[in-house]
């Protein structure tokens, strides 16, 4: 069954979303040191949530571990390492690497085993990974390739605490939010 114009219409505004917020933050870090900006994008994401989000029940512990891996973690690498020269339009292509991490990372954190099409496809990821990193230079500096994947690292650990969060409560709109708000109190 074909897709609907209106669910085609949203994935291509989510791509186009997704594309220019890596040229915005090329942009933002010009002006203001990475760190800061990423800690002021929590703020500024939070902010309008506390309002209007009643909090999970969610432990502390939880909340503290998805902030800390989402804003110090993957966003503070993601923003230096544009900082530091990493072409944005790369950045978001190595950032998806995610995926390909999340697979292998299976099997060091859970034990898990692949299927032969899953091995496949790791082997074909992580060739095209080692072909971008290959390519580093002054066009994009190894610090900056490596900071994006320290990045694609953090999101899979996000993913792994998402997952915890879920199996506690339902509402998984508040969540993020409310753990950026828990993060910030905590002072992380």
């Amino acid at each position: 069954m074909p897709m609907q114009a209106k669910h085609l219409a949203l994935a291509l505004i989510v791509i186009l979303v997704w594309g220019v917020n890596f040229a915005v933050i090329k942009v933002g870090i010009a002006g203001a040191p990475p760190l800061l900006l990423a800690g002021a994008r929590f703020i500024l994401a939070a902010f309008p949530a506390i309002l209007f989000l009643k909090p999970p029940k969610v432990p502390l512990r939880l909340y503290l571990a998805f902030g800390l891996t989402m804003s110090v973690g993957q966003f503070a690498f993601l923003f230096t390492a544009l900082y530091v020269g990493m072409p944005s339009g790369l950045a978001s292509l190595v950032l998806q690497s995610q995926s390909f991490l999340t697979l292998a990372l299976t099997v060091l954190w859970l034990k898990e085993g692949w299927h032969a099409h899953q091995l496949m496809g790791l082997v074909l990821a992580g060739t095209g990974l080692l072909l971008i990193g290959s390519t580093h230079g002054a066009s994009m500096p190894l610090a900056g390739f490596l900071l994006t994947i320290a990045a694609a690292v953090m999101w899979v650990r996000i993913s792994a605490i998402v997952d915890a969060c879920f199996r506690l409560i339902v509402d998984g709109v508040s969540a993020p939010s409310w753990t950026r708000r828990g993060c910030a109190q905590a002072g992380g």
